[in-house]
């Protein structure tokens, strides 16, 4: 049997929901694809227990919390390894509508130009209302900034993802294994945030394109892995990783801009912080950008750095 599609998921403590996950990703895939569960350094048991549903995991576990790169990676490399033809990641707090996994490989086989570096599910919120939560990247280097294109729109008013595509997210994609051989594996220099970002440049640097693809939908249990919403601990990884990209990749023109921009738009965000999650989140974050940046980012997350005064 040709092996065809590997989703390498990291799990860290997840608990019940990384088995929620992996039962959801199992029903959804065909007998030629696998998944990939990496236990990165699990004290609850769950990697194993996540890993007794199916033969059909190939199931890597180590003692140590490592970054989400360099957790992934190991999987990657086993994908790649093993011969599957693509290979991608994918989240333990997730959710497939049917037929995902079939297709994102029928739009990689459709891309008879090898134009496409990844492709992504559209992706939903968790809830009862369908809200989209990622139908595309963009990133805004004046102010230092990322955003998910259409989140927060229901779902059934988005006939179909913006056509421009700057990042997918690391929640869920796809490769070729020959995009993942020419590119490389992700950056572990991140922490746990914007390693998606900085492979999603790379590509694009090299001439590919990357697609969000409407009728595969994915839902994600948003931020589970991280407590949830806005935490402290959240916005000073995403703040630190967030630094550490915008520093290597902000276009040299768009620099005096971005250095003009970037404070009051801190600020901005600082209150509206405060003002929507409190004072923990708020005060984590302007933490993040006060510190001297660090490359790579401190790992792993640590009360030192997390907490707030």
């Amino acid at each position: 049997m040709k092996r065809r599609a590997a989703f390498v998921m990291v799990n860290h403590d997840g608990g019940d929901e990384v088995v929620a996950s992996v039962r959801s990703l199992l029903a959804d895939l065909a007998p030629q694809d696998c998944l990939i569960l990496v236990d990165n350094g699990s004290s609850d048991g769950s990697g194993e227990r996540a890993a007794a549903e199916s033969v059909r995991i190939i199931y890597l576990s180590h003692p140590e919390n490592r970054t989400y790169a360099e957790a992934n990676n190991i999987g990657l490399k086993r994908a790649l390894d093993e011969g599957y033809r693509y290979a991608g990641l994918i989240n333990p707090d997730v959710r497939l509508r049917p037929g995902m996994a079939d297709t994102l490989v029928a739009e990689l086989e459709r891309d008879e130009e090898a134009e496409l570096a990844a492709v992504s599910p559209l992706i939903l919120r968790d809830g009862d209302r369908e809200r989209v939560w990622f139908a595309g990247g963009r990133i805004f280097f004046p102010i230092s900034w990322t955003h998910h294109a259409g989140n927060g729109r229901p779902f059934r008013k988005l006939d179909e993802p913006p056509e421009r595509c700057e990042f997918l997210s690391g929640c869920c994609w796809l490769s070729p294994a020959e995009v993942w051989h020419e590119l490389g594996l992700l950056d572990p220099s991140y922490g746990m945030y914007c390693e998606d970002v900085d492979w999603s440049l790379r590509a694009r640097q090299q001439g590919y394109r990357l697609r969000v693809v409407a009728g595969a939908v994915l839902v994600h249990q948003v931020s589970s892995s991280s407590g949830g919403g806005r935490t402290a601990l959240k916005m000073t990884y995403r703040t630190l990783a967030g630094r550490v990209l915008f520093h290597r990749w902000t276009p040299p023109a768009a620099r005096p801009l971005r250095a003009l921009l970037t404070p009051p738009f801190v600020a901005f965000y600082a209150l509206f912080l405060y003002l929507a999650e409190g004072r923990a989140p708020a005060t984590a974050y302007l933490r993040a950008w006060r510190t001297k940046r660090k490359e790579p980012v401190p790992w792993p997350p640590s009360r030192v750095i997390s907490e707030t005064p």
